[in-house]
Formats: C-alpha cells, sequence, structure tokens
C-alpha cells in the first residue's frame, strides 16, 4: 500500500514474488506484480512493466492485466494523447477500521501483541 501511495517501485522489489491475494473478483493474484502494475497504470511508466512475468509464465499471473504483455498494452492505452482516466488510479485500499486490519494481521499469523501495537492509532503530540 505504501510503494503505491509515495509512489515507490522499490518497495514492490521488496515483496516475495510468490506473495498472493485474492483480487476482487475472487482470483489468486501476484501481491509484487499488482505493486509494480500499479505504479506503472498510476505513472504511465511503461518500463515498470519489465519487472513483471511473462504472460502464462507463472501460476496467478492474469495476463491481460499484470503480464509484462498486459501492462505494456494498458500503459501504452493510458498514453494516448487525450486519454482522459477521469481521476481514476489503481491501488489498494485502505483498510475501513483499525480492527479490519488487526483482523488480517490475525489471519497471517501476527501475535496478538504486535496485532494490538499495530491496530491501536498513536496518539498526537
Amino acid at each position: 500500500m505504501v510503494a503505491v501511495a509515495v509512489p515507490d517501485a522499490s518497495l514492490c522489489a521488496k515483496v516475495s514474488p510468490n506473495a498472493t491475494f485474492l483480487t476482487y473478483g475472487r482470483a489468486t493474484a501476484l501481491l509484487r506484480s499488482r505493486c509494480f502494475v500499479s505504479i506503472a497504470y498510476n505513472t504511465r511508466d511503461a518500463a515498470l512493466c519489465d519487472r513483471l512475468p511473462r504472460a502464462g509464465s507463472f501460476p496467478h499471473v492474469i495476463d491481460h492485466y499484470d503480464s509484462v504483455e498486459g501492462c505494456a498494452k494498458n500503459v501504452a492505452i493510458y498514453r494516448r494523447p487525450g486519454f482522459d482516466s477521469g481521476g481514476l488510479t489503481y491501488g489498494f485500499m485502505p483498510f475501513a477500521h483499525a480492527s479490519d486490519f488487526a483482523d488480517a494481521l490475525r489471519d497471517i499469523g501476527y501475535a496478538s501483541e504486535a496485532v494490538s501495537r499495530a491496530a491501536t492509532p498513536k496518539e498526537r503530540e
């Protein structure tokens, strides 16, 4: 989420190439690839597409979206003169509530103490 918000593709590179998530359509997708794709689409930087797997080369690559070929094709569309995204940006949705974040941390195995610290907003000084 931070990598896309900043945008900083070097942070995407720190995500395991095997890490996955479920898309809104309930398909399994590669988290690292989606990070690069989101930044590539938002910044119209086709060079970031080169960091993605080729279509059909790895489980969970959604060919038309987060493969080298799909990404490059979409970025080319976004770079067309007069293209208007209507303010649409790509990326991950923030958690609606701190408790949702805590639930996600528990689901992936974080200890209760770490979950409590991460899900409790700090007081402003």
